[in-house]
């Protein structure tokens, strides 16, 4: 019987623990220009409609570019494999977004907002980070709460 509360106990304890761990997201500095424009874009529609501006984050980003060169290879838009970028994000909820073709930031920006799925996405309220990649016309956009 005092095995049996042991291993209890134990298990207990194990769960709770990696329920627990939290990820503390880090700023992304390196961005690149069309990507700290596109942020800008989204922020500055976030904050007309009254919702708090989101941070470009390392880890998000960093998977949004690997969905971006995954797109690359594959010459198609795609949420492919979104879940295990989710689960790899480390946060407690994400959405994704995805563009191809256009040229600027702003013609990005203009295409996410003309359509409902993806306007949904960034007006949702419980988003704080996002990560962020754009290549060779290409972008994929994490948006995630921790």
């Amino acid at each position: 019987m005092k095995l049996f509360l042991l291993i209890l106990i134990l298990s207990v304890i194990g769960c709770e623990k990696s329920e627990t761990e939290t990820y503390n997201p880090i700023i992304k500095c390196d961005s690149s220009i069309s990507e700290i424009e596109l942020v800008n874009y989204i922020n500055l529609h976030r904050d007309s409609i009254g919702l708090n501006k989101l941070k470009i984050e390392v880890l998000a980003s960093d998977l949004s570019k690997e969905h971006v060169l995954y797109m690359i290879e594959k010459d198609s838009l795609s949420h492919d494999f979104f879940y295990q970028r989710f689960i790899e994000s480390k946060a407690k909820r994400a959405g994704e977004i995805v563009a191809f073709g256009f040229i600027s930031s702003q013609s990005t920006f203009n295409a996410y907002m003309n359509s409902e799925q993806h306007k949904s996405v960034i007006e949702n309220p419980v988003y704080n980070w996002i990560g962020i990649s754009t290549i060779d016309n290409y972008n994929s956009c994490l948006l995630l709460k921790y």
